[in-house]
């Protein structure tokens, strides 16, 4: 038990400062879209934006227009994964 590594050291923390990259409204949005039909996942959103998943669920929560993106951009991923499956 004494080896094992704490779940906290797995996760990034958010940058303090300097790096931090700011929501940029519908080019986000548009954004998320787009890699969905890709068929990227949202940690791969992430690594564009190169933000943490906690940032993207902060600017989910933060703007609506980001948060209705999100949720069509997973029916989106939905629908490209479902086609490949045929």
């Amino acid at each position: 038990m004494a080896n094992m590594t704490r779940m906290s050291a797995l996760v990034p923390k958010e940058p303090k400062g300097g790096t931090y990259r700011r929501y940029q409204g519908e080019d986000d949005c548009w954004s998320v879209r787009e890699w969905a039909q890709q068929g990227m996942f949202p940690e791969e959103w992430c690594a564009h934006f190169g933000v943490t998943m906690a940032t993207l669920y902060n600017w989910a929560n933060a703007h609506p227009e980001f948060e209705q993106a999100c949720m069509e951009a997973w029916y989106l991923l939905r629908a490209f994964w479902t086609k490949k499956a045929r």
